[in-house]
């Protein structure tokens, strides 16, 4: 449970003790993030397909696939702006950020779940609408989470104010690097909801008018 508390006070920009703070453990800690993404996705996916038993079952594992793959289709760019902007530090600082903006993105996903699974039960107009509104959420509150962290760890590392708005470029390429891939594993990966949603059909349903 300490471990899960840490990357709590860490995602919301907290500061852990200098034990706390060695490459290794922040290793430790990202790599805890990432699982502990997987079956908080996991979570939501059941939630979101609660009105079909099947289409549940099957979310369980699709959507932790789907949130593998689309995390690491944004890495390469995102290292990519990392070292455009010049930013001094070691990419570790990217990646650790990163894995704890997608921890605090999928708790945002976590605890509005039972709400998901309400409205699938009770409503078949709301639910897929609130079920893209918290996903939407959690994309918001992960992007603004790796800004907020990577800032505060550079600001630690090199104590200069006029720094801080390097970590907002990758972040944002990160994000939509992130939304860009995700779009189309979902569309691998449908049906994820019940009903057909702009979604479902990837960039095509976008750009192909009937």
């Amino acid at each position: 449970m300490k471990p899960l508390i840490h990357l709590f006070h860490l995602s919301t920009g907290g500061v852990l003790a200098e034990e706390d703070q060695t490459p290794a453990r922040r290793a430790q800690l990202g790599i805890l993030a990432i699982a502990t993404s997987l079956a908080m996705a996991a979570i939501w996916g059941v939630a979101a397909g609660s009105s079909v038993p099947a289409l549940a079952a099957h979310n369980a594992y699709k959507l932790p696939l789907m949130l593998v793959l689309a995390a690491i289709g944004a890495v390469p760019v995102g290292m990519l702006a990392w070292k455009i902007v010049g930013v001094r530090q070691k990419a570790r600082e990217l990646l650790h950020g990163y894995a704890l903006s997608v921890f605090l993105g999928c708790a945002v996903l976590l605890v509005l779940a039972p709400l998901v699974a309400l409205y699938y039960l009770s409503s078949t107009a709301a639910g897929p609408l609130f079920a893209m509104g918290t996903v939407l959420l959690g994309l918001l509150v992960g992007c603004a989470t790796f800004v907020r962290v990577v800032r505060a760890r550079l600001r630690e590392g090199e104590r200069e104010e006029g720094s801080d708005w390097r970590p907002v470029v990758p972040g944002v390429v990160l994000m939509l690097a992130f939304v860009a891939t995700l779009w189309q594993v979902v569309a691998l990966f449908a049906p994820i909801l019940p009903e057909s949603t702009p979604f479902r059909g990837g960039i095509d349903d976008a750009l192909v008018q009937p």
